[in-house]
């Protein structure tokens, strides 16, 4: 099954880069078929896709600059959707994918994630190593690091810290969950 996996994962990602607008769509879609079934490979799946992000915006900066964003709170290799909203006061990179129709909050600092499509992030709060499903909403004050999964439509109320977590779709998280699980 996990040697399955890494070709199916290599698969998606080689199809997925048919531009910007694309954000490796198919390694989600790769993640939501597999992840109840996969508990533990979930988070080395996440990693590749991190990894892989990186890579490729890394590469964009020497075929596409252009694809790049830059400007205030901008740090190093970023693509962001011209559709996003983002506050004050934001550090946002290095490599970072924004969505499009995600707002962004006052505050906020976002490293080496992938934030979906329509997806929101409450002021002041923290994501490192993440991916951001569709329609999320993290609340003010949030901290998701070391390699956290959101699936889409999922809620984090205010001041919770996540780290580790792999969350399946459409739940809310009303505590925080310090050690690395599954929340089904």
């Amino acid at each position: 099954m996990a040697r399955f996996l890494k070709l199916r994962l290599l698969a998606e990602c080689s199809i997925s880069q048919r531009g910007s607008k694309t954000f490796f769509s198919g390694f989600l879609n790769l993640f939501r078929t597999f992840a109840p079934i996969c508990a533990n490979s979930t988070k080395i799946l996440t990693i590749c896709h991190l990894t892989g992000m990186c890579l490729y915006l890394n590469s964009m900066k020497t075929k596409k600059p252009e694809t790049l964003a830059s400007g205030a709170g901008i740090i190093g290799n970023c693509i962001i959707d011209p559709s996003v909203k983002i506050g004050k006061n934001c550090k946002i990179g290095p490599n970072v994918i924004l969505g499009a129709n995600v707002v962004v909050e006052d505050g906020v600092r976002i490293r080496r994630t992938t934030v979906f499509e329509g997806a929101t992030i409450k002021s002041h709060s923290w994501i490192d190593s993440t991916i951001v499903g569709w329609q999320c909403r993290v609340g003010q004050w949030a901290r998701c690091e070391n390699v956290c999964v959101l699936g889409e439509d999922v809620k984090i109320a205010d001041e919770i810290y996540l780290n580790g977590i792999r969350v399946l779709p459409h739940k809310t998280i009303k505590e925080s969950l310090p050690d690395p699980q599954i929340v089904m």
